[in-house]
């Protein structure tokens, strides 16, 4: 989980922005061609991140990012002030549930952060859409931002790549 909070300081602090937009509001389209952010931080350490934006206000509702190194690999998730921490957040691909815990609240948002098993990576390397899945403080009923990932797969097939090679 080291790695998991590492990340997420580390994303909060270079590329997360979110606004202040109420948990409620989470009215989104995402552009499935919208280019995915790829950040290197040495040759074997990369993040590949995207934000959903409201569709009305074009502000950031949240933060989909997945990074990889050597041997780790893990996805951190930034979703709205005002979300219930204790319930985290669930990412659904498909048919498979990833719960991601939520770590800490900063100005930006709340992130929540976890090391991916192969599996993992697996369901979302074939997923089209992903389903990322919260709680506004006090409600009862999870808020769900919907996410084309069709590109991403290709990113992540890469970088899945990549992995071997630096294995060998």
């Amino acid at each position: 989980m080291t790695n998991a909070i590492s990340i997420a300081l580390a994303a909060s602090l270079s590329f997360l922005t979110l606004s202040s937009a109420s948990a409620a509001t989470v009215g989104t389209e995402i552009d499935p061609s919208a280019d995915w952010d790829v950040t290197c931080a040495d040759e074997r350490t990369c993040t590949v991140s995207r934000a959903v934006l409201n569709a009305d206000t074009g502000e950031r509702i949240a933060t989909f990012a997945l990074e990889f190194g050597e041997d780790t690999q893990a996805m951190t998730l930034t979703v709205p002030l005002g979300t219930a921490v204790q319930a985290g957040v669930r990412v659904l691909a498909g048919d498979t549930a990833i719960d991601v815990p939520t770590l800490v609240c900063l100005p930006t948002g709340c992130l929540a952060a976890r090391d991916l098993p192969d599996e993992a990576v697996t369901h979302l390397t074939a997923a089209r859409t992903i389903d990322i899945r919260f709680f506004a403080f006090k409600k009862s009923e999870p808020l769900s931002v919907a996410m084309d990932i069709t590109a991403l797969s290709d990113v992540l097939r890469e970088k899945i790549s990549w992995r071997k090679e630096w294995a060998e």
